[in-house]
Order: structure tokens, then C-alpha cells, then sequence
């Protein structure tokens, strides 16, 4: 489901951004699909398969002045997040020794990284994946 959402969306949105004459495409990944962790496989694949998805449409969508990128958000404060620590509060330990960063981050982080990628400033940056994570797939 991760990646078909994804590439259903991106096919419904190209022609109208071809119509418009350009624009920008960011997908949403994973810090999952640089790392591994037990019992991810099916989960981490399909973030993967994300990353190359967006690199294959930056490919062929960059004559029609269209970007496409990812965004990787590592641990993020959010009702997933608090679930898996509700369940077991360790968890929080444990990732924060994986990261740079000491902390989670936040949903605002994560949105600023969007934007960057969505906005004019970036407007070089075609294909790449953003990894916003506190430094986890550093490890």
C-alpha cells in the first residue's frame, strides 16, 4: 500500500502539473529505507521502492519543468510513535542512541524539510531523497 498510494497519486498528478507547465512532486519515504530493523522487511522495501520511484519520475518528468523527491522523516512525535512507546517506553532509549540528535523530532521539522523541497529555493534539486532523521541512518 505504501507504494502504490504513492505512484496512484503521482499518476493522477503529472498531467495536471504537465497542463500547468511544471511544479514540484515531494513523496513521502522513510529513514527506512536506508536502515534495517528486525521483522521490517515488507515495510522497509516499500520505502525503498519509493526512493527509486521518485528518482525514475524525476528522470522522466524533468523536460516538463517537473521535480520529484522524497522526504525521509525518521522518528517523528506522532500517534504512531506514541503507540510503540506506549507499548514499550525503552523504545524512546533506544533510538535516541541511534541518532546524532538526541530527541525525536517534530511534525513542523519535517514539514520545513517539505517545504524546502516543495518551494522555489530548491529549485536545482531534482531526484534526491531528503533524509530527515537526527543523524539515525548515520549509524
Amino acid at each position: 500500500m505504501n507504494l502504490r498510494s504513492v505512484y496512484l497519486l503521482c499518476r493522477l498528478a503529472i498531467p495536471r502539473l504537465k497542463e500547468s507547465g511544471g511544479g514540484t512532486i515531494v513523496n513521502i519515504s522513510s529513514v527506512g529505507s536506508m536502515v534495517a530493523w528486525p521483522l521490517g522487511a515488507a515495510y522497509l522495501a516499500s520505502k525503498g521502492a519509493i526512493n527509486q520511484l521518485t528518482r525514475s519520475m524525476a528522470v522522466d518528468y524533468a523536460a516538463d519543468n517537473i521535480r520529484v523527491n522524497a522526504l525521509c522523516p525518521g522518528w517523528i512525535h506522532s500517534a504512531i510513535a506514541s503507540e510503540r512507546i506506549a507499548q514499550d517506553p525503552q523504545v524512546v532509549d533506544q533510538i535516541k542512541e541511534k541518532m546524532g540528535i538526541q530527541r525525536i523530532g517534530t511534525p513542523r521539522e519535517i514539514a520545513y524539510a517539505g517545504l524546502f523541497l516543495a518551494c522555489d529555493e530548491s529549485s536545482y534539486v531534482n531526484g534526491t531523497t531528503l533524509v530527515a532523521d537526527g543523524g539515525w541512518a548515520l549509524q
